[in-house]
């Protein structure tokens, strides 16, 4: 049965479901909060399953208006948060583009041979 199950699963899958494994073995051993998971887990996701870039640029742009928002009406503390949270968005956009550029680069030497 467990073979069966096994043999429907697509390569991607398994890998993401590794990797959540992973994920959450990594999360109780450094004590992580649910928002440190939750960033390593968007971060993995779109790793494996990519989306259109525009969404964690709109994303961090937004996080960075808010933050210059908040430290106008003088909530220092939520501002660092939403200045952290946007870096951690910027990280996202870098590893999507250094992803795209990757496969970009197999493509274009696959169809050299």
């Amino acid at each position: 049965m467990f073979q069966k199950i096994l043999n429907s699963l697509s390569p991607k899958i398994i890998i993401t479901i590794i990797i959540l494994f992973f994920l959450i073995w990594i999360g109780i051993y450094f004590q992580w909060k649910i928002v440190n998971f939750i960033f390593f887990l968007i971060f993995v996701l779109l790793i494996v399953y990519p989306v259109s870039s525009r969404i964690p640029v709109g994303a961090a742009i937004v996080l960075l208006v808010t933050t210059v928002l908040l430290m106008i009406f003088k909530k220092n503390d939520w501002a660092e948060t939403a200045a952290t949270w946007a870096y951690y968005d910027i990280i996202f956009i870098l590893a999507m583009i250094i992803s795209a550029l990757k496969n970009k680069n197999l493509t274009k030497n696959k169809a050299d041979f």
